[in-house]
């Protein structure tokens, strides 16, 4: 999520990144994809600071584009999708959003959106003009905790099953959001 705040960050690599990894080679290095390949899922990762940089975008593409026959994908990034309801400055830049939304509308399999940022559990059904796709954003709880002791005190765990198209998430921690510890959506992008 933050990952930015990491000095050197590549003392966490080993922990957050995949071996299997494979990074942009553009200088920034700011996304990244890995590939499920026992279920066919891509991973399409987008770093907090995706909104300052452009020169990614066609390779982020090309691996959306040529990813392999039947494989579904997801996107996991740092900032949400503005729902219509949040301050632009809470959001990804509009312009990367738009970017997005063009990716969502131009190659099926689309599974969701998953972000953090707010600190707050919120699910939204939202449209690209052309499609609707799911967009989960996830809490850290840090709520009572002093703002300056970032640690997230709780975890969530992303289930997929790309044959029903089902997607459950799993909570650890504080759930003041959904009524159990257990919450799902089924159907991909439509």
């Amino acid at each position: 999520n933050h990952d930015n705040h990491l000095s050197p960050l590549s003392d966490a690599l080993e922990y957050l990144v995949p071996k299997s990894a494979h990074h942009t080679v553009h200088q920034y290095n700011n996304a990244y994809y890995y590939d499920n390949k026992k279920y066919g899922i891509r991973f399409i990762v987008l770093h907090h600071y995706l909104y300052a940089n452009s020169g990614i975008r066609d390779e982020v593409k090309n691996w959306i584009k040529y990813k392999p026959s039947g494989y579904k994908w997801a996107i996991l990034e740092h900032y949400p999708f503005n729902n219509g309801t949040w301050e632009e400055d809470v959001c990804i830049g509009s312009d990367a959003q738009a970017w997005l939304f063009g990716l969502i509308d131009e190659y099926s399999g689309f599974i969701g959106n998953f972000c953090g940022h707010l600190h707050l559990d919120k699910y939204d059904l939202l449209s690209t003009g052309e499609k609707h796709f799911h967009q989960m954003v996830f809490d850290m709880d840090t709520k009572g905790i002093d703002p300056d002791d970032m640690y997230g005190q709780c975890i969530t765990i992303l289930s997929i099953n790309p044959t029903t198209e089902n997607v459950k998430f799993y909570r650890i921690g504080r759930n003041d959001t959904f009524d159990s510890n257990q919450w799902e959506y089924t159907g991909f992008t439509k």
